[in-house]
Protein backbone atom coordinates (compact mmCIF):
# COMPACT_ATOMS: atom_id res chain seq x y z
CA UNK A 1 0.00 0.00 0.00
CA UNK A 2 2.75 2.14 0.88
CA UNK A 3 4.23 1.86 -2.68
CA UNK A 4 1.14 3.12 -4.59
CA UNK A 5 0.75 5.98 -2.29
CA UNK A 6 4.70 6.74 -2.67
CA UNK A 7 3.60 6.62 -6.98
CA UNK A 8 0.33 8.51 -6.48
CA UNK A 9 2.55 11.31 -4.88
CA UNK A 10 5.07 11.71 -7.24
CA UNK A 11 2.89 11.72 -10.29
CA UNK A 12 0.82 14.51 -8.29
CA UNK A 13 4.18 16.30 -7.96
CA UNK A 14 4.13 16.25 -11.55
CA UNK A 15 0.53 16.38 -12.77
CA UNK A 16 0.90 19.07 -15.46
CA UNK A 17 4.20 17.59 -17.02
CA UNK A 18 1.97 14.15 -17.04
CA UNK A 19 -0.86 15.66 -18.46
CA UNK A 20 1.09 17.35 -21.08
CA UNK A 21 2.83 14.16 -21.91
CA UNK A 22 -0.79 12.14 -21.78
CA UNK A 23 -2.08 14.57 -24.26
CA UNK A 24 1.00 14.74 -26.76
CA UNK A 25 0.86 10.52 -26.95
CA UNK A 26 -3.00 10.63 -27.86
CA UNK A 27 -2.64 13.78 -30.29
CA UNK A 28 0.27 11.48 -31.60
CA UNK A 29 -1.92 8.47 -31.79
CA UNK A 30 -4.85 10.21 -33.48
CA UNK A 31 -3.08 12.70 -35.61
CA UNK A 32 0.67 11.56 -35.91
CA UNK A 33 -0.15 9.51 -39.26
CA UNK A 34 -1.03 13.04 -40.67
CA UNK A 35 1.33 14.99 -39.13
CA UNK A 36 4.09 11.96 -40.19
CA UNK A 37 2.64 12.46 -43.86
CA UNK A 38 2.45 16.52 -44.16
CA UNK A 39 6.50 16.91 -42.65
CA UNK A 40 7.59 14.26 -45.32
CA UNK A 41 5.31 15.59 -48.11
CA UNK A 42 7.53 18.89 -47.20
CA UNK A 43 10.80 17.14 -46.97
CA UNK A 44 10.11 16.20 -50.69
CA UNK A 45 9.06 19.27 -51.95
CA UNK A 46 12.11 20.80 -50.71
CA UNK A 47 14.10 18.46 -51.55
CA UNK A 48 12.57 18.73 -55.29
CA UNK A 49 12.89 22.80 -55.53
CA UNK A 50 16.71 21.90 -54.77
CA UNK A 51 17.26 19.84 -57.36
CA UNK A 52 15.49 21.56 -59.76
CA UNK A 53 17.55 24.94 -58.38
CA UNK A 54 20.68 22.90 -59.12
CA UNK A 55 19.32 21.70 -62.48
CA UNK A 56 18.85 25.33 -63.59
CA UNK A 57 22.53 26.50 -62.18
CA UNK A 58 24.22 23.34 -64.30
CA UNK A 59 21.91 24.63 -67.64
CA UNK A 60 22.63 28.37 -66.62
CA UNK A 61 26.63 28.16 -66.55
Amino acid sequence: MDYIIAIYNALMDYQIELAVGIIFIIWLVVRGGDFLAWVIGKLKRKKVVLDEKKEENKSGT
